[in-house]
C-alpha cells in the first residue's frame, strides 16, 4: 500500500526533474514554498513539498553543472556545504550522546532538514542565476523578474490573511497548507489583540518579512511605470498594521522613509505624489475603522510600560528574554553546538550560537553578511552595468532592516519562511555577482591581461572604477 502511494509521487517528481525546463522547475519551486502542503510521516508530520521541490532543483542543478562540464561550486558555495555539515554534526552529536529523548529525535532531524533545505534553496538560485549569467540571459533581468514574483506572493498571503481575519469561516479552505493538528487557518489572539499569520507567516515573520521588503517594493514603485506596486505597497502596510509587531512597524516606516529620501533626488514629483496618496489613504482608511489602529496602540504601550517598571531598553524590546536567553547561551557555550531543537530565543545571533556553536555560528554569520558586504561594495564603487544603484540601496536597506529585527527574532524557526529568507538573501547576491561579472567581462575588451585566470591588483582596481573614470 505503502508503494502504490509513493510510486506516482516518485513517478511525477521524476518527470518534473527530467522533461521540465529549468527556468519553469524554478518558479514551482518558489510557489511551492509559498504554498507547501506537509506530509506526514509515522502519523508526524515530517517534510514539506517546497522541500521537496528544492532539493530536485538541487539535483537537476547538479545534473546540468556535470553534463555541460560547469563547476557547480563557486567562492561562496563552500561555506555553505561546510554550514550544512556542521548542522548535520550539531545534530547527530546530541542523537549520539543521548542528550535528547527518543521521541525528540524526529523533531530534531525534521528541523535539521529544514535548516538545509533552505541553504540548498540559497545554493540553488545562487547557481540558476549563475548559468543565467554565462548564458547572457538578460543579464540582471531576471533577477529583478524573480524578486517582483516573490513580492506578489507576499501579497497574496496577506490578502487571505486579511480575508480570514475579516471572515473566519474562510480559514476551513486552507486546510491542505496546515499541520495535522490545525483545523482552520485563523489569526492570533482572536477577540483580543488580533495579529494575521497564514500557512507560510506567523505574525512575527509578517512584521520583519513586510518590514525587510518595503524598500525593494519602493523601488519597483519608482523604476516601473504601474500603478500596481502602488497596491502592493499599500497591501504591505495593511499587513504590517494587521500583524501588530512593533519592531516590524517602525522598521518599515523607516524602510519607506529612506527609500522616499533616496528616491527623491531623483523623482521629487512621484515622491510628492506618493506622499500625498498615502496621507490621504491613511486618513480616509482611520476615519472608516478608528479601531485600525487600537491594538498597536495597546502594544506600544506595553513597551513603554515596561520600560517604566523596569528602567531596560532590552525589556522592553525583547519582553526580559535578552538576559535569560543570554545566561543561558553563556553556560552551554559549545564549539560545535546543543542541536536545533531549542528556539524561541527572540534573538537570531543568540540562537544560531547556541544551536551550531561557536564554529557553525561563525561559518553561518559569514555566509549571511557576505551579501552584504558585496552590495555596499557594489553601490561604493558604482561601476557600469545592467543593474540598477538603486536596486542596489534598496538591497542594502533591505539586509540592514533585517539584522536589526533578527535582534528579537530569529528567521531560522519555521522551514517555509527560512527558505524564502535564504532565498533572497540569494538574490541580492546574484545582483551583486551579475554586475561584477558585467565588468568582469569588459576588461578583456579593453586590452587587459589577466595572469592565472586573475587580474593583477592594479586591474582589480579598475574593476570598481566607473569606466569613464578609467579611461
Amino acid at each position: 500500500m505503502i508503494i502504490a502511494s509513493i510510486f506516482p509521487v516518485a513517478l511525477l517528481a521524476l518527470g518534473f526533474l527530467f522533461y521540465v525546463n529549468t527556468r519553469t522547475l524554478m518558479y514551482l519551486t518558489i510557489v511551492s514554498i509559498f504554498f507547501p502542503v506537509i506530509l506526514p510521516f509515522a502519523g508526524r508530520d515530517a517534510i514539506t513539498t517546497g522541500t521537496i521541490t528544492i532539493l530536485l532543483m538541487f539535483t537537476r542543478l547538479l545534473a546540468d553543472s556535470y553534463k555541460y562540464k560547469k563547476s557547480p561550486v563557486a567562492k561562496l558555495d563552500k561555506w555553505v556545504y561546510l554550514l550544512i555539515l556542521l548542522g548535520t554534526v550539531s545534530t547527530a552529536y546530541t542523537v549520539w550522546t543521548g542528550s535528547l529523548d527518543q521521541e525528540l529525535i524526529g523533531e530534531a532531524v525534521r528541523k535539521h532538514v529544514n535548516f538545509t533545505s533552505a541553504l540548498l534553496f540559497f545554493l540553488v538560485i545562487r547557481m540558476y542565476h549563475a548559468d543565467r549569467i554565462r548564458a547572457g540571459s538578460g543579464r540582471g533581468s531576471h533577477i529583478e523578474t524573480m524578486l517582483s514574483v516573490i513580492l506578489m506572493l507576499v501579497s497574496v498571503h496577506i490578502f487571505l490573511s486579511i480575508l480570514v481575519k475579516l471572515f473566519p469561516a474562510a480559514g476551513v479552505a486552507f486546510k491542505i497548507f496546515l499541520p495535522r493538528v490545525q483545523d482552520t487557518l485563523d489569526i492570533v489572539g482572536r477577540g483580543d489583540i488580533e495579529r494575521i499569520t497564514s500557512f507560510t507567516f506567523s505574525h512575527e515573520a509578517y512584521g520583519e518579512i513586510l518590514a525587510v521588503l518595503s524598500p525593494v517594493v519602493m523601488y519597483k514603485f519608482y523604476k516601473d511605470k504601474n500603478l500596481v506596486w502602488m497596491a502592493v505597497l499599500f497591501l504591505f502596510a495593511i499587513g504590517e498594521i494587521f500583524s501588530v509587531t512593533r519592531s516590524g512597524i517602525a522598521l518599515f516606516i523607516i524602510g519607506v522613509a529612506a527609500s522616499l529620501l533616496y528616491h527623491s533626488i531623483k523623482k521629487m514629483e512621484k515622491t510628492l505624489a506618493l506622499t500625498l496618496i498615502g496621507l490621504t489613504g491613511s486618513a480616509i482608511l482611520i476615519s472608516i475603522h478608528p479601531s485600525i489602529l487600537s491594538d498597536v496602540a495597546l502594544r506600544f504601550k506595553d513597551a513603554t510600560d515596561t520600560y517604566s517598571s523596569t528602567g531596560s531598553i532590552f525589556d522592553s524590546i525583547n519582553r526580559g528574554f535578552f538576559r535569560e536567553t543570554w545566561v543561558l547561551v553563556v553556560t552551554h557555550l559549545t564549539w560545535f553546538g546543543n542541536g536545533p531543537l531549542r528556539t524561541g530565543f527572540h534573538n537570531l545571533f543568540l540562537t544560531v550560537v547556541h544551536q551550531l556553536g561557536i564554529v557553525g555560528a561563525f561559518v553561518f554569520f559569514w555566509i549571511l553578511l557576505y551579501p552584504l558586504v558585496e552590495l555596499i561594495r557594489l553601490h561604493k564603487n558604482n561601476p557600469r552595468s545592467s543593474i540598477d544603484r538603486a536596486l542596489v540601496f534598496s538591497c542594502i536597506l533591505s539586509m540592514v532592516l533585517f539584522l536589526i529585527n533578527e535582534t528579537k527574532f530569529e528567521f531560522t524557526r519555521h522551514a517555509s519562511y527560512q527558505q524564502i529568507c535564504w532565498g533572497l538573501f540569494a538574490l541580492y547576491y546574484s545582483i551583486s555577482q551579475t554586475a561584477l561579472n558585467e565588468v568582469h567581462q569588459r576588461i578583456p575588451a579593453a586590452g587587459l591581461k589577466f595572469h592565472n585566470g586573475a587580474a593583477s591588483p592594479h586591474e582589480k582596481k579598475i574593476w570598481w572604477t566607473p569606466p569613464e573614470k578609467a579611461n
